[in-house]
């Protein structure tokens, strides 16, 4: 989890206050300049006209040196690395307990196979075995597509609770598939959701989003939202196979024994460019708050690291092995006072 003022946004101000600073300093200095100046022109016999064209000048080159300085810091990112676990007999993803990302996944590729046979038959003919990353199979697709999903349903249920609970309700609005066409087209969850009444008790799937905002897709695969203070891109990564998840996990905790599964890495990409105009602005930025609190749940949700620290692994596998020897031992001690009665 991060800490409080870690967020794209909270970093993003916490560089906009520098540069606020900055040109208060500056503003500052330029007022003792220009006290010293005025000497320098009675001194030097330059005209009204001269001077003020070197001071404009010096001035400009100020502004834009500053400008330009913190406009690299208008775009920050973050990278949320999540795994999945592949069933290699029924080809398919298994659900983790307690992995809210897996078990969303899992639920959502169920549902979508249950309505659309071919989704099924592509993904059945072209499953993940042996999948790597730069493969072009369908299955990788699908997997994309699926987080894709599973990022902008869970922005969408963010937001309502986030301006729910400020009494704000009015801050968002509803897009349908009328304003989300662009996205349609390379998203077959989306498609499928947002006219299957088999979803989430029979109630098609609405994207909720900041009002005024645009989404489009660009570069083919990535998502763009456009708000008012920023743009947020989203990518969805298939990173081929896993090897950091521990082989005892999948023993203890899913019941799967050494070669029916495959463990893979997948990422979700968030980059937020910061509109020029918000370095100035001094309204509303309360209002996008949301941004920071929707990437902690990102990464609560998603995150590999996160989930194996909040099921504390490290202290359960340690118990879980202390109890398996346990039973083992009384069940030899057993065997073998069994063994002594018999002779």
């Amino acid at each position: 989890m991060k800490s409080p003022g870690t967020g794209l946004l909270s970093g993003f101000l916490s560089k906009r206050t520098s540069f606020i600073e900055l040109l208060l300093t500056v503003l500052l200095l330029a007022f003792g300049i220009n006290l010293v100046s005025s000497s320098i022109i009675g001194l030097f016999d330059l005209s009204d006209r001269t001077a003020f064209i070197i001071g404009l000048t010096f001035c400009l080159i100020a502004i834009m040196y500053s400008v330009k300085r913190f406009s690299g810091e208008r775009t920050r990112r973050q990278i949320v690395q999540g795994f999945i676990v592949h069933g290699t007999t029924q080809r398919a993803i298994v659900s983790v307990p307690e992995y809210d990302f897996s078990e969303k996944l899992v639920s959502y590729l169920s549902l979508a196979f249950d309505r659309d046979s071919e989704l099924k038959d592509s993904w059945q003919k072209n499953s993940l075995h042996n999948a790597k990353i730069d493969d072009d199979r369908i299955s990788i697709q699908i997997v994309k597509e699926v987080i894709e999903f599973y990022v902008l349903k869970l922005l969408s249920d963010h937001l309502k609770d986030y301006f729910k609970a400020n009494s704000r309700r009015e801050n968002i609005q509803e897009y349908d598939r009328e304003h989300i066409q662009d996205l349609l087209r390379k998203n077959r969850f989306l498609d499928l959701f947002t006219t299957s009444k088999i979803y989430e008790k029979y109630a098609s799937f609405v994207l909720m989003l900041p009002k005024g905002s645009r989404i489009s897709r660009i570069n083919h695969n990535k998502i763009a939202i456009d708000t008012n203070k920023f743009i947020i891109i989203i990518d969805a990564y298939f990173l081929g196979v896993n090897k950091t998840i521990p082989q005892s996990f999948h023993k203890y905790c899913l019941s799967l024994s050494e070669g029916d599964f495959e463990d893979f890495s997948v990422a979700v990409e968030v980059t937020a460019h910061f509109k020029l105009g918000t370095l100035f602005s001094v309204s509303r930025i309360q209002y996008y708050q949301w941004l920071d609190s929707f990437l902690q749940l990102l990464e609560e949700n998603i995150s590999e690291r996160s989930f194996f620290e909040s099921i504390k692994w490290n202290s359960l596998r340690v118990i879980i092995e202390h109890l398996e020897n346990k039973l083992a031992l009384k069940k030899d001690r057993t065997i073998t006072g069994q063994l002594f009665l018999t002779y």
